[in-house]
C-alpha cells in the first residue's frame, strides 16, 4: 500500500520542493542510489541551503519511477538523466 500524504493543519499537502537529484546504479550489487536535494523553507531560495535525502532502490523500483515520470511508458534498460545533466545507465 502506498504511503499516505502528510497534510498540515489547514488540510493542504505538505511538500518540500526538489531542487536537484542524482541517480547511480551499481552493477555489482544491483542497487540503484538516489539522492534528492530539497528545500524546507522558501527562504532557502536566497541562502542556497538545502536538505538531502539519500536512498537505495531496487532496479524494479527505479524502473517504476522512470515509467511514472515518462507518462507510463515502459522503461527497460533505462538511462536516467540527473538534474545536472549527468546520465547514469542501468
Amino acid at each position: 500500500m502506498p504511503p499516505s500524504l502528510r497534510v498540515g493543519p489547514d488540510g493542504n499537502v505538505l511538500v518540500q520542493p526538489v531542487t536537484g537529484w542524482a541517480v547511480a546504479a551499481s552493477e555489482a550489487t544491483g542497487v540503484v542510489f538516489l539522492a534528492l536535494e530539497y528545500m524546507d523553507h522558501p527562504e532557502q531560495l536566497e541562502t542556497g541551503e538545502q536538505g538531502q535525502l539519500q536512498a537505495t532502490l531496487s532496479p524494479q523500483q527505479a524502473i517504476e519511477i522512470a515509467a511514472a515520470d515518462s507518462g507510463g511508458r515502459q522503461a527497460s534498460g533505462a538511462a536516467f538523466r540527473t538534474s545536472r545533466g549527468r546520465v547514469c545507465n542501468m
